[in-house]
Parts: C-alpha cells; sequence; structure tokens
C-alpha cells in the first residue's frame, strides 16, 4: 500500500491473522493500540512516525521498518511471546533500511521470549538518543546484524539475560553517551566488527563490559566500562578448529576512561593485541594479562595511564609478549604506572620464563621485593632498572624505574 495511516485516537487496531495490522505507507501513531497475535504489527517501506501510543506483537515483528524517514519520540513498541508461550521470529523492532532509524524516546521492550528488542539487518543506522531499550526476555538489547550500525548517544539498553548489544559480522557500534548493561555481556562484538567508546556507561551484571571474539577492533577513548568478571576481553571463538586464530586488538585512551574487572581482569588480553595510551585499568585478580593460547600467543603495549591490579598487575603468559613504554631517546619515570595492590605471593609484573616484558618507559609499584619477579627482556641502552622502598599512602612499598647506569 502507497496511502497514509494517521493513528491519533485512543481506539485500537488489531489483527490475529498471518498478515499485518498495518501494512504500507506513511505512518504516523500518536496514541491508541495496535496490535498482532498472527503476524507482523506494522511493516512499511514509507515514512514512520511514533509519538505515543502502543504497539504490540506476540507473533511477529512488533514494527518492520525499511524506509528512508524513521522517528520514534515516544510511546511504547513491544513483543512477546504468544498465549502458549512460544517464541515466534522477528524482533520486537527491526530495521532494514539504509538511512537512519531515530529513536530519540518511547520505549522499545522485548516482555519475554529470546527475540532481540532492536534488529539492524542492513547498511543503515539505528541511532538511539533518548530512547528506553530494554529485554525482559532472554535475548540481547540490540543486534547490528549486517554492515550497518548502531550508535547509543543517550538513552538506555538493558537485556536480563543476555548481552546488551551484540555486534555480528563486519558492523559498527557507536556509544557516545547513555547507559548500556547485559547480564552476559555489556557489548558483545563477534567476527571483523568494530566498536568504539567515548562515553557513557558499559557494563555487565555477569561477564564482560565488552567481549571481543575472534578478530574484531574495540576502541575506548572515554567513559567507563565494568565487567562483573572483565572490564575488557579478547578471544577466540569457541569451536575447536577456530581456538587459537582470534587476532582481535584492544585500543583504550583517554584520561578519564575508567575500565575495570570486578571479580577478575580488568582486561583479559587473550592472544591479539592490546594498546593502552591512557585511561585507568583495574581488576580484582590482576590489571591486563596477554597469554597464549591454541599456539598463537599476544601481545601488548602500555604507553601511558594506570594499570592497578589487587593481585598482579600485570601478567605475561606462554610466549606472550608485553611492552611498557617507547623504545626512544626519552625516558619516562612517571608514565605508565603499573601497580599490584597485593600484601602477598603476587607481583607488579609477573611473567612465565618463555613471555617477554620490555620496560621502556613508567615506574612499577608493589609490595618490597615484588616488582619483578623475573628481570626485564630489554631496557634503553645505559639504563637500569633502580628499585626503592618509598612510603605511599601510608604504605610500605617497592617502586621500580628506569635510571642511567653511567654518564649522559
Amino acid at each position: 500500500s502507497t496511502g497514509i495511516v494517521n493513528k491519533t485516537g485512543t481506539g485500537t487496531v488489531s489483527s490475529s491473522t498471518s498478515g499485518r495490522a498495518i501494512d504500507g505507507g506513511t505512518i504516523t501513531i500518536a496514541n491508541g493500540i495496535v496490535s498482532t497475535s498472527g503476524g507482523k504489527a506494522i511493516q512499511t517501506s514509507g515514512t514512520f512516525t511514533m509519538s505515543g501510543g502502543t504497539v504490540s506483537s506476540t507473533y511477529n515483528v512488533a514494527v518492520y521498518l525499511f524506509g528512508d524517514t524513521v522517528t520514534v519520540t515516544g510511546g511504547t513498541i513491544t513483543k512477546g511471546v504468544d498465549s502458549n508461550g512460544v517464541n515466534h521470529e522477528g524482533a520486537t523492532f527491526q530495521y532494514a533500511g539504509t538511512e537512519t532509524a531515530i529513536l530519540s524516546g518511547g520505549t522499545i521492550e522485548t516482555v519475554s521470549g529470546p527475540s532481540n528488542a532492536i534488529f539492524n539487518e542492513s547498511t543503515g543506522t539505528i541511532l538511539i538518543s533518548g530512547a528506553t531499550v530494554r529485554n525482559s526476555g532472554t535475548g540481547s538489547g540490540g543486534t547490528n546484524h549486517g554492515r550497518g550500525t548502531i550508535k547509543v548517544t543517550s538513552g538506555s539498553v538493558t537485556a536480563n539475560s543476555n548481552c546488551g548489544l551484540y555486534n555480528n559480522y563486519v558492523g559498527t557500534i557507536e556509544v557516545t553517551g547513555g547507559t548500556i548493561n547485559g547480564e552476559e555481556n555489556g557489548l558483545y562484538n563477534y567476527g571483523a566488527g568494530t566498536i568504539t567508546v567515548s562515553d557513557g556507561q558499559i557494563t555487565s551484571s555477569n561477564g564482560s563490559g565488552i567481549y571481543n571474539r575472534i578478530n574484531g577492533t574495540i576502541t575506548v577513548t572515554g567513559g567507563s566500562v565494568t565487567g562483573a568478571v572483565h572490564g575488557i576481553r579478547n578471544a577466540p571463538a569457541s569451536s575447536t578448529t577456530e581456538a587459537g586464530t582470534g587476532t582481535g586488538t584492544i585500543n583504550v585512551s583517554g584520561n578519564s576512561t575508567v575500565v575495570t574487572g570486578t571479580a577478575n581482569l580488568g582486561i583479559r588480553g587473550g592472544i591479539g593485541t592490546i594498546n593502552i595510551e591512557g585511561g585507568t585499568i583495574s581488576g580484582r585478580t590482576g590489571g591486563i594479562s596477554i597469554i597464549t593460547e591454541g599456539g598463537n600467543s599476544g601481545s601488548a603495549t602500555i604507553t601511558g595511564g594506570k594499570v592497578i591490579g589487587e593481585q598482579h598487575g600485570l601478567y605475561i603468559s606462554g610466549n606472550a609478549s608485553l611492552t611498557m613504554g617507547t623504545d626512544d631517546s626519552t625516558v619516562s619515570i612517571e608514565s605508565p604506572l603499573v601497580q599490584s595492590n597485593a600484601t602477598t605471593n603476587y607481583y607488579g609484573v609477573w611473567r612465565d620464563q618463555t613471555a617477554t616484558f620490555n620496560f621502556y618507559d613508567g615506574k612499577i609499584i608493589a609490595k618490597e621485593g615484588a616488582t619483578l619477579n623475573l628481570a626485564e627482556n630489554d631496557r634503553p641502552d645505559s639504563y637500569s632498572v633502580e628499585k626503592t622502598t618509598q612510603q605511599i599512602e601510608g604504605k610500605t612499598v617497592e617502586v621500580a624505574i628506569l635510571r642511567l647506569s653511567y654518564g649522559i
């Protein structure tokens, strides 16, 4: 259809067949109820505007759109299981267009079942700029399925049993504000996609703030990322054939950036690459770990910021390598900072005999005798590691820095 539907009254439009309650044309919803128990509640390739009212489905997609102009400023869109408790295909809000669907207000919620609350299936963008996106069922808050983008500038995304936002394939998730919380992970990047965070709060109630699987890229330049387990995790696929093949990258910078692993690591590096230029990264069992897995080894470079572990500051295992600072003509004894807050059995920097630790800049703080479990593999020419005992915040600690061994 190419007509116009204006729903401004308080009445109800409903369908219980396999068709749609409203199909095609320009659609404006300002009040009332549009519902279906047999097909999609609304589908159109035309303009869709919603400022109030309720659109609901207990069967298929509640709102399925592939037009160029999509704006939601208010109202409620919901999807749940049918009267027999059976979930049917489709998300609550599904966008298949190539432009930008703007969600600046209202609530989009999966009330039951495994459906996504929002689903971006094409090359377009879903912009969350004030809306509440919630999954009270078992699915994710949203999925970016193709080559498109989900961008969050304000508002909230919540998933009670799954990840807040899931980035699949090669798409992009951008977070410049708002809050995102997932039970499993706050943000999940699967494949070769990209996630960027410049502000806002990313949290996970039972997993990682950001989980990067296989070979995607995570860049955090501001805001906070907090996981009940890890702040950020780099991981390979879980299958036997793909284990050890992940080449993901984690980049963290920005003076105010905070990455926290409440129960475990600030960043679990896996076998990919970590680049730290700023921010504060902390974890209960360690600040950062970088490991060997499936025969492949990860690497990390820390040139700024603070890395703090309640146990180890840095943990390097297998044949993995970690470089602290830059091998150049200037040596800093202040930045980056690596610190272990442990009082027994842990180190500022702990590594396997087969792992590599290069010390070119910065400061390592730990309990007395525990800044390094093994000597560094490399340091600037003419410099040696100086270890001194100091009082910092009422505690006696060991501080390791680089000092010239002989004349300048």
